[in-house]
């Protein structure tokens, strides 16, 4: 996740300005599936500039949020304090955290798989993490997206390498500087099996279309995009308990 160190502030800034496809589509469908989380313990794994954590904050959830990048949880932490919002924010490998045992009712990773090498050593972390009937929410970039004949065109957007299971990588201009960063393909038949095959149980499965009431200046070749194929997936998961439930 070191890629994003450099691109934190710049990442922050067009995302607020931009109303991109993360609040256009993904945000809003993140907070429905989610539902009330009052007096909630939730755990964010990857949380970048704090935008879910945050929110969750305000609707009442006791968040703890984890993110590798110190900038990134530099702008969270202000973003946090902006709002009124106290998130405890953690610098640490996700992969790595050791906090208390079954202590979280939701635990979430949002855009943060396409990132691992390894996924499957974050399901570990989030199995101890869980409380017994706990939640776990993935969304990430869908496929589809990265497995465009033309990448990074909306308008002509033809699917040619889905199943092309590789590393790869993403062009950023800062500034007039490109900046790339890492990422692994994978189909979405991959991150259903990483879930069963290590014992959790899909409960829950999205590809959001955006809002059409969420249209802001700026964002409206997303809005146009989102209806014709999907910028991102959402699945939530429990831990498979047999026949204690």
């Amino acid at each position: 996740m070191k890629d994003w160190e450099a691109l934190a502030e710049w990442f922050h800034k067009n995302r607020e300005a931009n109303q991109t496809d993360y609040y256009l589509i993904q945000h809003p469908a993140l907070l429905e599936l989610i539902g009330e989380v009052s007096g909630l313990r939730v755990l964010d794994l990857g949380c970048g500039p704090g935008s879910l954590a945050i929110a969750l904050s305000e609707l009442g959830a006791e968040v703890t949020a984890i993110d590798s990048s110190p900038t990134m949880l530099n702008i969270a932490r202000k973003d946090a304090e902006r709002n009124g919002q106290r998130v405890r924010f953690i610098q640490g490998e996700v992969k790595e955290w050791e906090g208390p045992e079954a202590n979280y009712d939701l635990v979430t990773a949002i855009n943060l798989l396409r990132y691992l090498e390894r996924p499957s050593r974050l399901i570990p972390v989030v199995k101890r993490a869980l409380a017994s009937r706990g939640r776990f929410i993935i969304s990430d970039a869908h496929p589809i997206l990265n497995a465009g004949g033309r990448p990074g065109e909306l308008t002509e957007r033809r699917v040619c390498e889905y199943f092309d299971r590789r590393e790869s990588s993403m062009v950023f201009r800062d500034n007039g500087r490109k900046r790339q960063v890492r990422f692994y393909r994978r189909p979405l038949s991959d991150i259903f099996s990483l879930l069963t095959e290590n014992g959790m149980v899909v409960t829950k499965f999205s590809e959001p279309q955006p809002k059409e009431s969420l249209v802001a200046e700026g964002n409206q070749k997303y809005y146009e995009a989102g209806n014709r194929f999907p910028f991102c997936y959402l699945i939530e998961a429990m831990k498979w308990e047999g026949n204690n439930g």
